[in-house]
């Protein structure tokens, strides 16, 4: 059976349209603002558009796609077109329009039409996800600056004595990491695909938690999925892997939005704050770059190298 529709949904936003363009124009934004975008990847860019590959967590599972996109500044459009999208979707696409309707305030509509072999499954699937969709742009593009304020970035660098394909299936094997991840008590694999996982895992100092992770070649993308740390409103990172001639350098990067401070319901400063909630995603994060130094050493004649952190 092959159902067709259609359908528009919309949202105000209380920022300027051209504001709000901007953030639709970014192909990687959806990963800082999606609570569900694990991952996305820019294959192609144009001079009007790009071609765009995204990882998208759906329950317990993740599901991938690419797109066409064409970006049309002075209508205030972005037009997209799914290439061979996964069953049982034969056809998708759609269009953000975005207009201004007051001096601070516009109207983001976003249009799609499908086909797809199901018994309208799918067309629920859209009215599920698309609400929560604009919700998160609403939220980041009001938020604007004061979100950028209370994203902490931390980056670390790590010099493996292995070669990359050890480090990545180091990185997937995720039922190893009990005796192999220092804190990670419990990991399963509650979905696997060609490219991408959910990993259910605890640590005894948190209620287990769920991180899908995207394996790509150069790198592993991650997002935690539902309950976050707490104070956090998304935590999300990458393991990039590069062959450096003596082994694979590794650049880990973790990225965590928090909420606001008054939100907090303590009289800490940002300064206070910050240091409370690193402690707490420390206790609730797998180790992983523990692992990886324990399992395979440091590469010889590689460089020292410390953690980084910015923001907050």
């Amino acid at each position: 059976m092959t159902t067709h529709g259609t359908t528009s949904h919309s949202v105000t936003v209380g920022r300027t349209a051209a504001s709000v363009y901007a953030l639709l124009a970014d192909p990687t934004e959806p990963v800082r603002s999606s609570p569900t975008v694990v991952h996305i990847a820019c294959l192609e860019r144009t001079a009007t558009g790009d071609l765009v590959q995204r990882w998208v967590a759906d329950g317990d599972a993740v599901r991938t796609w690419t797109a066409r996109r064409e970006l049309d500044p002075a209508a205030g459009t972005v037009a997209f077109e799914h290439l061979g999208p996964p069953p049982p979707v034969t056809s998708l696409r759609g269009e953000w329009r975005v207009r201004t309707v007051g001096p601070q305030e516009c109207l983001v509509e976003l249009w799609h039409s499908w086909e797809a072999a199901d018994d309208g499954a799918f067309a629920a699937r859209m009215e599920r996800g698309i609400p929560m969709q604009l919700a998160a742009l609403k939220r980041t593009a009001e938020q604007g600056a004061e979100a950028a304020a209370r994203t902490v970035r931390q980056e670390d660098t790590l010099f493996l004595d292995a070669p990359v394909s050890e480090v990545r299936a180091f990185l997937r094997d995720a039922g190893a990491w009990p005796r192999r991840v220092p804190g990670c008590r419990t990991a399963e694999s509650v979905h696997t695909g060609p490219e991408h996982q959910i990993v259910l895992y605890g640590t005894g100092a948190a209620p287990a938690a769920r991180r899908a992770f995207v394996h790509l070649p150069d790198r592993t993308a991650w997002k935690q999925l539902g309950e976050l740390p707490p104070l956090h409103t998304s935590l999300h990172g990458t393991f990039a892997l590069e062959t450096d001639g003596t082994g694979t350098r590794v650049t880990a990067v973790r990225t965590a939005v928090l909420g606001p401070v008054e939100a907090s319901g303590t009289a800490w400063g940002r300064e206070e704050l910050t240091t409370h909630v690193n402690k707490a995603r420390d206790e609730a994060d797998p180790a992983l770059l523990d692992g990886l130094a324990r399992a395979f050493g440091p590469a010889r004649g590689a460089p020292s190298a410390s953690p980084r952190s910015e923001g907050a």
